[in-house]
């Protein structure tokens, strides 16, 4: 389960690759705008991210240079119809580290996908943790007490977002739009439902939850708990 970014201004596509990606259990958030998507990059560490060379209002170029200059280093995907060798130079030395020619079959974008995958991670941090909570984000698993612990995907992402970003309040519409996009009963009840049972995992028998409640705001992780 791998944390997956696409930013793509062709919604029909953007719904195809974020539905093919989803099926392989990999968690998804997709925006159009590339100024949405230079945001989320810089805000949060995703596994891989998937863009399309021309966005409105920032280029895909144009966010793969500003995310390199600022240390991002999460691999990148280009999209394009961009087929001459100068477009393909242009984008690896920018820093892409791949490049797929539309019109492309989700079966090649999935492999490619996966060849990423299995590169070394190169984060600095690969174990999150919170109290007796770790996160582990090379193999995937939480333990509590150093036990494992069983999460649903969702819960998952919830976990590793608010880890990845201690301190940040996340509102119930930034959840339904991140982790719960793609349930068909997203709501604000729906998302406080999730937070409880992702609490009840993780807490055991404390009283203090490790996931604070900002009354009217949302949810946090404190940067120290």
């Amino acid at each position: 389960m791998s944390r997956i970014l696409i930013v793509e201004d062709d919604e029909q596509l953007l719904e195809t690759l974020t539905d093919g990606l989803s099926s392989f259990n990999h968690v998804v958030e997709a925006v159009t705008t590339g100024s949405d998507g230079l945001e989320r990059l810089l805000a949060s560490e995703y596994d891989i991210a998937i863009l399309d060379w021309g966005l409105p209002v920032l280029t895909g170029l144009q966010i793969c240079q500003e995310y390199r200059q600022k240390g991002g280093q999460a691999p990148i995907i280009f999209l394009t119809g961009k087929n001459d060798i100068d477009s393909r130079v242009g984008a690896l030395d920018m820093g892409a580290d791949d490049y797929l020619t539309k019109p492309f079959s989700f079966k090649e974008l999935l492999a490619r996908v996966n060849a990423l995958l299995r590169r070394p991670s190169q984060l600095a941090e690969s174990i999150l943790t919170v109290q007796n909570v770790k996160l582990d984000l090379n193999t995937r698993i939480v333990t509590i007490d150093d036990q494992p612990a069983s999460l649903a995907a969702n819960e998952y992402a919830l976990l590793e977002l608010l880890l990845r970003n201690r301190g940040k309040v996340f509102s119930y519409n930034e959840l339904m739009e991140r982790i719960f996009k793609a349930d068909e009963d997203a709501s604000e009840e729906a998302v406080r439902q999730r937070i409880t049972r992702l609490r009840k995992k993780i807490d055991g028998n404390r009283e203090v939850s490790c996931i604070r409640t900002i009354k009217g705001l949302g949810y946090c992780i404190d940067v120290v708990r």
